[in-house]
């Protein structure tokens, strides 16, 4: 931390000035004496985001937008799209989602310098001294509130580029633990280009993953089992019969196979020889472990294999049976840009955004987490890739994933510069329209969702799932605590629709509201004056015992009322939550961390 810049004419300052120039130089000078001697360490003063001051005076809440919102088949996950600072709804889904998120993958801003990255309100540029510290200031809040969102068992997937991944990396190893780092995934972006700086083109960009102490990555294991007359309901695979040892080390094993029908002799290689032994030989072969070549018309082997049950699989790996990732990347598999883009002007006939990551990588990597009902966050929305590949993954192997987007309205730097000097200004509907929102990422799902025409005419069946919309909205701070309280229950009901993973509304009222999905009921008890509890529990006493029911009851305390509790008394499958004490206390907490 220093002063880039004093007057050296110090007589032209008057006595407080310099008395304020003193201390300055003395804190920075402690400052610099407390610093750590290795670690991440940068400019905070002058790198504060607006937010920490427009904040101060409101809470964030969220609010449907019912136009937006695509509902195509209820047994199918509802997908969110969050319309918002990111970090306004992080704070919220520390109260939604707290260490409920099974898979994150961002792709932040780069910093390169060139109009990708907007930090209060102005675009961030190459000559701007405070460029790392202003990108690290923004990126440590939402890494922080990330973090507490992940599950036991999560992962986070970052990418990034070469501006930036020695930073993230130290900044992640303050936020997860240096022992919480997966490792560094080399993504080849692009084929090679000859008009490079030094004549070396940069091909490759990364993606940093850390993850809970419980992630364990693992990849579905495909095998091809075989019904056969001779084994009827045992399904059974052939498996290598021969193991990488010598004759040396495993002289038992070096033996020569013969086949019991035909007498033919299969001798065993003196550099990889039989996975069993001389002595044991016969007990395999009395338990049908053994195949020969010829047993079998559709087998093509030459030389004898071990046979594998099913259920002998089950039993060692279990039903789902995974074995274990890499770093690695391949190219075939996951893509590059050029296949983003290809896939976006399939969606919209043009390249209607740059630089689009591929569907295949991201579903190689929630695909990672081996888990089909996961959760998966992605704060940096951008043109939605992250839940494309989500309905995607869901559909080819039979999910159920839910997806959570979350993404502003920016206008990117060049289209920004031509609304001005059409004299459109910021805020106006002609300039949001043309906000990366509205103008792709909702577009897209939408497309996903019902299906589209491509530019050469093929059809592309949609992916039949649900999208609910949602608005990050405000809500005044009170001096009274309780008029606070009052306010933020009447705005909550999305949240906790959100939270419950319940939107269908059954009954809207001004002092309570019901909402029910898939033998789930929510009920909300608006009023703080008792009202609304009645039809509320004439509503949950109506439905069968297996319907699971959630009610939330006004409270000013972090408990609910013991006459509340009573009143919902023999009926069956019923839990009662107060609000909305624990979502102001979680905003407050968050607001001392970063002086909101």
């Amino acid at each position: 931390m220093k002063i880039n810049h004093i007057s050296s004419d110090l007589k032209e300052k008057s006595k407080y000035e310099l008395i304020e120039i003193i201390k300055k130089l003395e804190f920075e000078n402690q400052e610099i004496k407390n610093a750590k001697k290795y670690g991440l360490v940068w400019e905070r003063e002058n790198a504060k985001e607006e937010f920490e001051e427009k904040s101060k005076n409101s809470y964030p809440v969220l609010q449907k937008v019912p136009e937006k919102e695509i509902v195509i088949n209820s047994k199918k996950p509802n997908h969110l799209l969050i319309e918002g600072d990111n970090y306004h709804v992080l704070t919220i889904m520390q109260y939604t989602h707290f260490e409920s998120i099974d898979v994150i993958y961002i792709d932040p801003p780069y910093n390169t310098g060139n109009g990708n990255f907007k930090y209060n309100d102005k675009w961030v540029e190459l000559e701007d001294t405070y460029r790392h510290s202003k990108w690290l200031n923004f990126m440590e809040k939402r890494l922080k509130l990330a973090y507490n969102l992940l599950k036991d068992d999560g992962v986070i997937f970052i990418s990034i580029d070469d501006n930036e991944v020695a930073q993230l990396k130290l900044l992640c190893d303050q936020i997860f633990g240096e022992k919480c780092f997966v490792g560094i995934m080399p993504w080849k972006k692009r084929t090679i280009k000859t008009d490079v700086p030094y004549n070396v083109s940069q091909d490759y960009e990364y993606i940093v993953v850390y993850a809970k102490p419980l992630f364990r990555a693992g990849r579905p294991i495909e095998r091809k089992y075989y019904e056969t007359d001779d084994f009827p309901g045992k399904p059974w695979r052939i498996s290598d019969l021969t193991k990488q040892a010598t004759a040396d080390e495993r002289p038992n094993s070096y033996f020569t196979i013969v086949d019991p029908k035909n007498g033919t002799e299969y001798p065993a290689n003196k550099n990889s020889v039989w996975r069993i032994t001389r002595e044991t030989f016969p007990d395999y072969l009395q338990r049908n472990k053994i195949v020969f070549p010829g047993d079998y018309d559709f087998s093509k082997i030459k030389t004898p294999k071990m046979r594998i049950f099913k259920w002998e699989d089950e039993k060692k790996h279990g039903k789902d049976p995974t074995t274990a990732t890499t770093t690695f990347l391949p190219q075939e598999k996951v893509g590059m840009y050029q296949d983003g883009t290809r896939e976006m002007i399939n969606l919209f006939g043009t390249k209607i955004f740059s630089y689009p990551k591929p569907i295949a990588l991201i579903k190689h990597l929630i695909d990672m987490s081996n888990k089909k009902n996961a959760v998966v966050l992605d704060f940096f929305a951008g043109s939605g890739t992250t839940a494309h590949a989500t309905m995607e993954l869901n559909k080819s192997n039979g999910g159920n994933r839910q997806c959570i987007l979350i993404t502003n309205n920016e206008v990117d730097k060049e289209t920004e510069k031509r609304l001005k000097e059409k004299g459109i200004v910021k805020g106006s509907e002609e300039f949001e329209k043309h906000g990366v929102c509205y103008a792709v990422t909702f577009p897209r799902l939408k497309k996903a969702i019902h299906g589209y025409i491509t530019p050469d005419g093929k059809k592309v069946k949609g992916l039949g799932e649900n999208l609910r919309y949602y608005k990050t909205k405000f809500v005044a701070k009170n001096y009274s605590d309780d008029d606070t309280m009052i306010n933020i229950t009447n705005s909550c009901s999305d949240i906790l629709c959100i939270k419950e993973n319940i939107f269908t509304a059954q009954i809207i009222h001004d002092c309570y509201r019901i909402y029910e999905d898939n033998n789930k009921v929510l009920a909300i008890q608006l009023s703080y004056l008792g009202e609304g509890l009645a039809p509320i529990r004439n509503y949950l006493a109506s439905k069968d015992d297996n319907v699971k029911k959630v009610v939330y009851c006004f409270s000013f305390g972090n408990e609910v009322q013991v006459e509340d509790i009573d009143f919902f008394s023999g009926i069956p499958n019923v839990v009662v939550k107060p609000i909305p004490k624990q979502i102001v206390d979680i905003y407050r907490e968050v607001s001392k961390k970063w002086s909101i």
